[in-house]
Order: structure tokens, then sequence, then C-alpha cells
């Protein structure tokens, strides 16, 4: 009873140490050209995993070792980043998403919206 007990336990702790073996830690900051981007989402792609930036842009997040960051934040274009075995990824130069709608009537009073 004992060696069964002892031998499904170190099963047990072997499949838990293999699959913490796969997460690795990833960290870095958030920014743009005007400084740090407070309160940016960092996600792993395809999972619910991220997190936020702190008021100084970094962030802190253990994801699988092939996984896909995307950062994201109002107002700016998302990106996408592969981890490829980094430890520290920093995302320096988001970019203004441009919006831009014009509004124009026609000859038979229909609003069409261009794209600027």
């Amino acid at each position: 009873m004992k060696i069964t007990f002892l031998k499904s336990l170190l099963v047990l702790g072997a499949f838990l140490c293999f699959g913490f073996i796969q997460a690795q830690e990833v960290s870095g900051t958030v920014s743009d050209s005007s400084g740090p981007l407070p309160g940016a989402s960092v996600l792993e792609k395809g999972t619910t995993n991220g997190t936020q930036t702190d008021f100084d842009g970094n962030y802190t997040l253990t994801a699988e070792e092939g996984a896909v960051l995307i950062v994201s934040y109002i107002g700016y274009k998302t990106q996408e980043v592969a981890i490829n075995g980094r430890t520290s990824i920093n995302f320096n130069q988001l970019h203004f998403r441009r919006r831009c709608r014009s509004i124009r009537r026609s000859c038979n009073y229909r609003l069409r919206y261009y794209n600027c």
C-alpha cells in the first residue's frame, strides 16, 4: 500500500514539474515617443492569460514558450510579437491608429461615409 502511494506521488510530482518547465516569465515596458503607457493590455494570443502595464509602463507575464504576445492600448495600433525564448520584450514604438471618417451628402440625400 505504501509503495503504491509513493509511486503515484512520484508520478504526480514528475507531471507537475514538467508542466511548469514549458511556461516562462516575460517582462518588459510598453511606451511610445512621449513616454510609458500605463494601463496597456498585454495578452498571450489564443488564451485569456494577460496583464496590464503599471504606472511606469512595465509588465510581467507568465506565458508558454512558443507563444505570441498581443499589446493593445486605446487609440493605438495593436502589435503582435513572438516570444521565441526571450525573457524581456519592450514595445517602444506604438503608433496612433488613424481614425478619420468624413460624411458627405450626395444629391439624393443619402449619407455616405469615406475613410481618410
